[in-house]
């Protein structure tokens, strides 16, 4: 299963309602992973480490809980199209991708872009989509992607000071990537996700507080209690994630740490988010 590369950004789409203000929240959202270099670098890396689990497969099931353009799947047909040569590998009989959105338009197109990368790689290629009215009907634990910051405490001194220093960090990432303040895109994306974000964690308590990242240590407990066992990324993985970064003029501001088996993304030396990969302890 692909982890959503967003998710920080989906935890807003709980309350959408209007077809037109879905549409508006998926284009956003759109924008935002098209320009944001560290979320190409989550979903190649993300792609990269289920290849080095399932690649040789015969058959080969992903289900991703937020697709978008589904470029990223890019890197698995040419790895399969290359299998394919191979004598000494099984032949795949089948790809099967479910896609999981708000936008059942959007999820269509994105279909339709995968069936032509498919045929093109002379890959065998099934598209599920899977629309829902909301991201809370996907469960918490099923993603592998999150912020590395502590947004948990329950004082609210500690909860300021950890946002202050991640969002700074955040708006300065912002800065160097769009850095015209007044575009309406970034206008929308500040004031539709980021600052919503900011309130939750702030001005919330309780229940009412649905943001609550904790740092990666945190996860791991919870993630074996749950059976799941932590895999480390390949070397592959972390070329991949590096070539990113060096062809990209603002890839120079960001560092990939390792935190055991996870990594981190860093921009300017701020821990922004934790990437791990997981599987189920046989």
């Amino acid at each position: 299963m692909l982890n959503n590369a967003a998710k920080p950004v989906l935890d807003f789409a709980f309350n959408i309602e209007s077809e037109s203000d879905k549409n508006e929240f998926c284009s956003l959202i759109a924008y935002y992973n098209r320009v944001l270099l560290y979320v190409k670098v989550i979903q190649f890396t993300s792609v990269q480490a289920i290849i080095d689990v399932v690649g040789n497969e015969k058959k080969i099931h992903v289900i991703d809980l937020g697709i978008r353009s589904g470029s990223h799947w890019t890197v698995l047909m040419e790895y399969l199209a290359h299998r394919s040569v191979s004598s000494s590998l099984p032949t795949l009989e089948l790809l099967r991708i479910t896609a999981v959105g708000m936008n059942a338009e959007e999820l269509r197109k994105t279909g339709k872009r995968l069936h032509d990368l498919a045929k093109s790689y002379a890959i065998p290629l099934s598209y599920n989509m899977v629309e829902i009215a909301s991201i809370e009907e996907i469960k918490e634990g099923l993603f592998t992607v999150k912020s590395e910051a502590q947004h948990n405490s329950p004082s609210f001194a500690n909860r300021f000071s950890e946002v202050l220093s991640h969002y700074m960090a955040y708006f300065d990432l912002l800065d160097v990537t769009l850095p015209d303040r007044i575009d309406l895109k970034r206008v929308k994306l500040e004031e539709i996700i980021t600052a919503s974000h900011i309130r939750n964690i702030i001005v919330y308590e309780g229940k009412e507080r649905s943001v609550r990242h904790v740092r990666t240590d945190e996860w791991r407990c919870l993630f074996r209690k749950a059976g799941f066992r932590e895999k480390g990324f390949s070397f592959q993985a972390m070329y991949q994630a590096r070539l990113l970064l060096r062809e990209h003029a603002s890839g120079e501001y960001y560092t990939l740490e390792a935190d055991g088996h996870a990594m981190i993304v860093k921009w300017k030396g701020t821990p922004l988010f934790a990437i791990s990969a997981w599987d189920g302890i046989k």
